[in-house]
């Protein structure tokens, strides 16, 4: 099983290095040279929208965070709430991409669903890479250790076998379904295939938080961050471009 999960590993690790090299060598010199600048532009243009983001996920802490928990905690968990969250879990999500990026390879590397799909897996890392970050810096503790929405800055429990507990804002499995599926709902326009990913999204979201994994404000703290990470790769990429 040890040997079976590296290989996927290394193939993710193959494909996602494919897929950043296919979007920078779309790119021309000039895009390229600019690239920080215009994620500093960027991120100065949305400073008002972050401080709104920031306010909604401090109102969510104080108003919501404790009273959903404990509705929560009066119900049983549900078993086929768990099995989602084990579907979207990194390995599964790993095969799928995988899978995905080689059948669409080979039958049409320019297609419009294979030029989205490389936007998603450059999301996929990058969202996860910013999201690790952060879960390590916030070090909130998850709702089925303690119901207490304020325990934040748990640094003390990194030396401890159990440091997955205090990892909880924001939620990991919303970042990688969102990110997965955004590039898509940006791309396509079909408003019955919006739906669709959005309902997937919102119910990996559900999930986590009826599980008393998550917070409600970690998942949509992890929403907004899959939201500005996927939106901005997009727009640079060339599948954007090309409109």
């Amino acid at each position: 099983m040890i040997i079976l999960k590296g290989i996927f590993i290394l193939l993710f690790i193959m494909i996602f290095f494919s897929t950043l090299r296919s979007e920078l060598h779309a790119m021309s010199h000039a895009h390229k040279k600019n690239l920080i600048l215009l994620t500093y532009n960027e991120f100065k243009r949305k400073m008002i929208l972050l401080l709104v983001c920031i306010i909604v996920i401090l109102l969510l802490i104080v108003f919501a965070d404790s009273n959903i928990t404990m509705i929560l905690t009066q119900q049983e968990h549900l078993v086929w709430a768990k099995g989602i969250s084990y579907l979207v879990d990194t390995s599964p999500v790993m095969v799928l991409l995988i899978v995905l990026y080689s059948v669409s390879f080979i039958k049409n590397q320019h297609s419009k669903f294979h030029e989205t799909l490389r936007v998603s897996i450059l999301s996929f890392v990058a969202v996860l890479i910013v999201g690790g970050i952060l879960k390590v810096l916030i070090a909130r503790t998850r709702p089925f250790v303690d119901i207490n929405p304020y325990e934040f800055f748990q640094y003390t429990h990194f030396l401890s076998h159990h440091i997955n507990k205090y990892l909880s804002m924001p939620s990991e499995h919303t970042l990688r379904v969102a990110a997965l599926l955004l590039p898509f709902i940006f791309s396509y326009k079909r408003i019955l295939i919006r739906f669709v990913l959005w309902f997937i999204i919102v119910l990996v979201m559900y999930c986590r938080v009826v599980t008393l994994n998550h917070w409600t404000s970690d998942v949509v703290a992890a929403l907004i961050l899959a939201l500005a990470i996927s939106h901005f790769i997009y727009k640079n990429a060339e599948i954007y471009r090309r409109k």
